[in-house]
């Protein structure tokens, strides 16, 4: 005889795992149970099916407690408060989920009760299987809708067991039917918490999905379903060339040469931005064959949309971006894609979006502001990867603006809206591009002199959008280069005090990730290698080469007008000494003076690279070298020095020159102003204050979260997001209404 505990073991087992239930309805099951759960506990599901080999030990312990937990308990106690605070504690680990639920059974004898009939009732009918979960549920709901909730997690866990080929087509062919009905369960989105299950089943095990009628339903649904239903089929193709999963150009080659291929082709051109980033990513993993034949086409054809005109304009640059990341290096095509490159920086941003023109205004302008449903659709919302839509609310220019210019039928409200958003667009699509290697190497420094100046971009939503991709692109391994730390001291030649400081924390963050990695190397070699030879050998990781960056991106930003200023040479002083705190007083891995007054010396006896026979321009580098070296004498030392590397490394910006006197090139009075701090008033070609608009007319839209996805395929994109505030007519830039 088999003893008591063994024997309700089996009987649990039974009920939730029946060897005898039809494939059909545990998979009804499981997706009922899905779409009835609430989306925080997404997070929790996918610990459970990452953490699949602590499930059965899990299940043990569940089954453990109802044999042993006293019958007649007095206390009655309902753990309410800390079930809900778990509950919403989306990174919980499944133990102490279980952790939790079987304090609740162990002090509430209605929950126990209730839980016990599980276990006593005997049946092996389908229906009466079905009936007695759902049953527990309802029961479960009345007394504490919390832990109802924590049940069905336990129960959809273990109904994650036997998940095989077989029952996930099943489950594929239930979600289909759904779709097609319109969602009987699901009323909000037909088909998005249904696709959503299909994903994070796939991101545990990506080769449930080969099956031809499972493939065929993904192309059915790139063929006929709307966009969200597009997107997310995307997002799950692309998992499945994951370990243990396979390319679906080696499992089903016809199928993915005839159909999949052309589908992908069209959406990376014509699709919206995040169509076009997945279907790329899903063309470079799963066509093994003939690959010149499948990308060369969709490079070709964005030569043709490579206009800030073109209404897939948006998506083309988007994807420019991920071919960069993306594209395979042993493919003989990479001159055809630094063709598009080229044409793409220089012509379709440079020329048309950076290059274009400033008219200031003396007067604001006059701006009428729209409701949220009188937008566009098109400018409301406005995706590109991992950025939030900056242009939420759009204002119309008034009509003398554009009276006396033969405009095409298109309302100012949508050019000027468009034109904003594209051009921030395009700049995150080259931030994209500098995060490969090869391509950082073939960078222009005149592109980079331009691309620093959103940084100080009259649009203050342009300025934070640009810097919040700038650091999660820096903060990711091994992200964006070191160099382009240098563009957020130049902040402080913004008037915009608020911006400076979110941009001296953000400046922060991305030294402390940076620092980090380099920390990394220093735990892993530390052994064999001191310290001052890990510096020597990593020397291009050292975030102090950065203020090299910076001082020639100083002297050609555009706000530094002259030498005899003493507002200009007090701005560069400022953005230098933002640089140079984060960087000194930080207290691991930090360099010391010594370093720091090489490098301005080597400068200074430098010219810069870009036109070496500039001389206002290598006056104003030469400059800013004398106000970087008087300010280290002032800044106050952190711990943790380390020597200054034995190779010293001139950075690329500049060259040696033959001269070797030293030269003061900042007039003595104005020295001694700058360093006693009075000073006079601001040039006269300094740009004007950021005009306020009025205060009472504006219009709150909500944030749009930004997608939870990229935290599998990026190491957690995690992410910051741009909160999308309002664009306002009396700050636009005039280059953003140029046509």
């Amino acid at each position: 005889m088999q003893p008591p505990k063994l024997a309700v073991q089996k009987v649990f087992l039974h009920h939730f795992i029946p060897t005898k239930l039809l494939t059909e309805e545990r998979m009804k099951r499981l997706l009922s149970i899905w779409l009835s759960l609430e989306s925080c506990h997404y997070d929790i599901i996918r610990d459970m099916m990452v953490s699949s080999y602590c499930l059965r030990c899990h299940m043990r312990s569940l089954m453990k407690l109802v044999v042993s937990a006293p019958r007649d308990d007095p206390r009655i106690e309902v753990l309410q408060y800390e079930v809900l605070e778990v509950l919403d504690r989306s990174k919980s680990s499944p133990s102490k989920l279980m952790e939790e639920f079987v304090t609740i059974l162990a002090k509430n004898q209605s929950i126990r009760t209730a839980m016990e009939t599980i276990v006593q009732v005997e049946s092996n009918t389908t229906k009466q299987l079905i009936s007695i979960s759902a049953n527990v549920i309802c029961t479960l709901k009345i007394i504490n809708r919390a832990v109802a909730q924590m049940v069905e997690l336990i129960l959809f866990k273990i109904l994650l067991f036997g998940i095989d080929v077989s029952s996930f087509t099943v489950l594929v062919l239930q979600v289909m039917k759904d779709i097609k009905e319109g969602g009987n369960i699901s009323n909000h989105n037909p088909g998005k918490k249904e696709l959503r299950l299909l994903y994070e089943l796939l991101s545990w095990q990506p080769h449930l999905a080969f099956d031809e009628n499972v493939v065929k339903f993904f192309l059915e649904l790139l063929t006929v379903g709307d966009t969200d239903h597009i997107t997310q089929t995307l997002k799950i193709i692309s998992l499945l060339s994951k370990p243990p999963g396979k390319p679906l150009g080696e499992v089903y080659p016809g199928l993915t040469q005839e159909h999949l291929v052309p589908l992908l082709q069209r959406l990376a051109i014509i699709g919206t931005p995040k169509q076009a980033k997945y279907s790329i990513r899903c063309l470079t993993s799963h066509a093994i064959d003939k690959r010149e034949h499948v990308f060369h086409p969709v490079l070709k054809d964005m030569h043709k949309v490579l206009s800030c005109r073109d209404e897939h304009y948006e998506t083309v640059i988007t994807a420019v971006g991920h071919w960069a990341v993306h594209l395979p290096t042993d493919l003989r095509l990479q001159q055809s894609f630094y063709k598009v490159i080229d044409t793409f920086i220089h012509t379709n941003i440079v020329k048309e979006l950076l290059y274009s023109k400033v008219v200031t205004s003396e007067e604001p302008l006059t701006c009428t502001w729209y409701k949220d449903y009188e937008i566009p659709a098109h400018t409301r919302c406005m995706n590109t990867p991992k950025i939030t839509p900056l242009c939420n609310v759009a204002v119309t220019l008034t009509k003398h603006v554009f009276a006396c210019r033969n405009t095409p039928k298109i309302t100012p409200l949508c050019n000027v809206a468009v034109t904003l958003t594209k051009r921030v667009f395009a700049c995150c699509a080259l931030l994209k591009i500098c995060e490969v290697p090869a391509l950082w190497t073939f960078f222009s420094t005149a592109l980079l002199t331009k691309l620093v100046c959103l940084i100080t971009d009259k649009v203050k939503q342009v300025r934070l959008g640009f810097a919040r991709r700038l650091t999660r692109g820096l903060c990711k391994e091994p992200g964006l280069p070191n160099d382009l730390l240098a563009f957020f001291p130049l902040s402080e030649l913004s008037p915009d005090k608020q911006v400076c400081q979110q941009m001296r924390e953000m400046l922060r963050k991305a030294i402390a990730a940076k620092r980090l990695r380099y920390r990394r190397l220093v735990l892993i070699e530390q052994v064999a290698v001191s310290t001052d030879q890990l510096i020597n050998s990593h020397a291009h990781l050292l975030v102090e080469h950065s203020v090299g960056a910076a001082v020639f991106l100083l002297a050609f930003h555009p706000l530094f007008f002259a030498i005899d200023s003493w507002f200009d040479l007090y701005q560069v002083q400022c953005a230098l000494k933002q640089l140079l705190e984060e960087l000194i007083t930080a207290a691991p891995l930090r360099m010391d003076d010594k370093f720091y007054k090489e490098l301005f010396t080597a400068i200074h006896s430098s010219r810069n690279t870009l036109v070496p026979d500039d001389e206002l321009a290598n006056k104003k580098m030469w400059a800013a070298c004398e106000l970087g070296l008087s300010l280290l004498p002032n800044l106050q030392k952190g711990s943790g020095k380390v020597k200054t590397p034995e190779k010293f490394l001139l950075p690329v910006y500049f060259e040696p020159s033959s001269q070797t006197a030293w030269t003061d090139y900042i007039p003595t009075s104005l020295a001694k102003k700058l360093k006693s701090g009075k000073g006079g008033q601001r040039s006269a070609t300094s740009p004007l204050e950021e005009v306020q608009p009025p205060s009472d007319k504006r219009v709150n839209v909500e944030d749009e979260e930004s997608e939870n996805e990229e935290s599998e395929d990026e190491e957690s994109e995690d992410e910051e997001e741009v909160h999308p505030t309002e664009i306002r007519t009396s700050i636009f830039p005039s280059s953003a209404v140029e046509e």
